[in-house]
């Protein structure tokens, strides 16, 4: 009697009471886990492009200010001095167009590609006067950097 008595006083734990702490934790934990995924995809999303925004201003602020309105080529080759390559790396973008460069939080590289510029008017109606007009955004030199 005195031995049952003993362990009667001691405060603690039962199993029981353990078990059920351990399932709730579990189940909240089933439940938390994909909700976390998701916001790791998105800041991945967000540094890529926070990446990809970060390269377009370097190449628009050469074109404007070295290039002379032209944008880099597409080569990776750095001691082509308007390359892709040796714009990004002089402004301290590692760019080498493999995967031992800038890569995107996939571990893909970057591409650099160059849209074919085009010539575009609009259409412009004022009253019965119509008349063709030049809509220099449609002008400007486009490119593209994606990520595979």
């Amino acid at each position: 009697m005195k031995f049952a008595g003993y362990f009667k006083n001691k405060k603690g734990f039962t199993l029981v009471e353990l078990l059920v702490v351990v399932a709730i934790i579990a189940v909240l934990a089933a439940a938390l886990v994909p909700r976390f995924m998701t916001y790791t995809e998105r800041a991945r999303e967000a540094r890529a492009m926070a990446d990809i925004n970060t390269m377009r201003d370097v190449i628009i602020a050469w074109s404007a200010d070295e290039g002379n309105g032209q944008l880099p080529i597409n080569s990776n080759d750095p001691t082509i001095p308007n390359s892709i390559a040796a714009v990004l790396q002089k402004h301290g973008i590692k760019w080498t167009g493999d995967e031992n460069g800038i890569v995107d939080p996939w571990g893909h590289p970057y591409y650099y590609q160059q849209v074919i510029q085009t010539i575009a008017f609009k259409n412009l109606s004022n009253q019965n006067l119509q008349q063709n007009m030049f809509n220099p955004y449609l002008n400007e030199p486009k490119f593209k950097l994606i990520t595979a």
